[in-house]
């Protein structure tokens, strides 16, 4: 049965190729090379952390402010920027400010101090806020609903390959020629990404003002809230985005010192564990999207990733000092769900619903509460680490295991609200 519904999907990704006009695909590629360039020039810094730090004799908690700035201004910027998306011509916004954190970010092969860098970071958290927002509005815009699990299932892979090529691009430009010439690079391929996505946004205009020839496939209509109950939408997208993000990078930013500090494991084989793991996730937005098409509660989908997330949790508590195989398993797996459950809400949701919400909106806000998480998470769990000692991570997973619980909840709650809505909304329709 498993071959045969596997041989049925690949028939269902194929007929949506030929389905809908090519030019919509090309754009979707357009976009995504523009978002996967904004995650591999905002890693620069993370990636090239060490060799900076040796460049300008810096401390770790000196280097890591950087990080700091960029993802609570980030995220303050989104939550001021949210309200106004309505009336903006967002493709010249998104050319404007992608140019110009491109160029900013080439401006540090100059850098002469720390500081400077900083600034650099500082301006593209307001640069690059509404970049991704702004990518969601215009997918809002110009897209048929047909599409929008493919289109989710398609940015889901940014962070895992803006990961990787980053920390890869990094390590051979170290090694040829200057943590510098990351920056450069990218600063170019960037640019680069910009007139792509011009070239194709001008295509994708033409499909408006032509007849499709070819009809989308029938497709059962999806109830949706209106706006008069968003508010507690909003409210419960909003809490699950900040509380999933803080479990997510609470967690990820931990993996290398975990296997490092209890398991002994070389810094540089830790290290590599950093660009594997992501790729580990690669299947859990695929598997929340398909079972939110599925089953439709996307509310009650989290609920169930994040109850099986707190089922691994808690098997980290006990066993993360057993075995080093077994932590790595467990944190995998863990994270495979958590970042399907954030990919659902700042991506999957947006799109779904954008005939009642602004698209890009809805994102910008559960992406700046997941941005307060992302900054939060790592120096909250240090401190907790710093206290109980290397080798002693009880405290840190009872924080973990904290927030899946408490994010359970949450869900529950919104999966029954989601499901009152939209047995009310059939009602009415009916």
């Amino acid at each position: 049965m498993s071959i045969i519904a596997s041989v049925k999907n690949k028939k269902e990704k194929i007929s949506i190729m030929k389905v809908y006009d090519k030019r919509y695909f090309y754009y979707i590629y357009a976009c995504f090379f523009v978002y996967l360039m904004t995650i591999a020039i905002k890693m620069c810094y993370s990636a090239q952390m060490v060799s900076i730090m040796e460049d300008f004799n810096a401390s770790k908690s000196e280097i890591s402010k950087g990080l700091t700035v960029y993802y609570f201004i980030y995220a303050v910027a989104q939550i001021v920027l949210a309200p106004q998306v309505k009336r903006m011509n967002m493709r010249n916004f998104l050319v404007v400010t992608s140019l110009l954190s491109a160029v900013s970010f080439g401006c540090v092969f100059f850098c002469t101090s720390l500081g400077q860098i900083w600034v650099i970071l500082a301006l593209n958290g307001i640069l690059q806020s509404g970049i991704y927002g702004g990518i969601m509005s215009l997918f809002g815009k110009y897209l048929p609903d047909g599409i929008s699990e493919y289109v989710s299932n398609v940015l889901s892979l940014g962070l895992p390959l803006g990961t990787a090529l980053t920390y890869g691009a990094s390590a051979l430009f170290v090694a040829c020629f200057s943590w510098r010439h990351t920056f450069l690079f990218f600063a170019i391929m960037f640019i680069l990404s910009v007139f792509v996505f011009i070239l194709a946004e001008r295509r994708v205009k033409i499909i408006l003002h032509e007849t499709v020839k070819s009809k989308a496939p029938e497709k059962k209509e999806r109830i949706v809230p209106k706006k008069k109950s968003g508010g507690m939408l909003i409210f419960y997208i909003s809490i699950i985005s900040l509380f999933v993000s803080i479990i997510y990078y609470g967690m990820t930013n931990w993996v290398p010192n975990l296997l490092k500090e209890v398991h002994g494991m070389p810094s540089q084989y830790s290290i590599l564990v950093t660009i594997l793991i992501p790729f580990s996730m690669i299947p859990g937005p695929i598997l929340a999207t398909r079972s939110c098409e599925k089953h439709k509660n996307y509310f009650g989908v989290g609920a169930v990733f994040c109850v099986i997330s707190l089922v691994l949790s808690l098997a980290l508590f006990f066993l993360y000092s057993a075995n080093i195989v077994t932590a790595i398993l467990l944190s995998a797996v863990s994270l495979l769900f958590l970042r399907g459950l954030l990919n659902m809400v700042c991506t999957y949701v947006p799109l779904i619903l954008k005939k009642s919400y602004e698209a890009g909106k809805l994102s910008m806000i559960s992406n700046a509460l997941a941005s307060f998480g992302a900054g939060i998470a790592p120096f909250v769990t240090g401190l907790i680490m710093d206290k109980s000692g290397s080798a002693n991570w009880r405290g840190y997973y009872i924080f973990i295991l904290a927030f899946v619980a408490a994010s359970s909840i949450v869900l529950f709650f919104a999966s029954r609200y989601l499901k009152k809505t939209q047995n009310k909304e059939a009602d009415i329709e009916e």
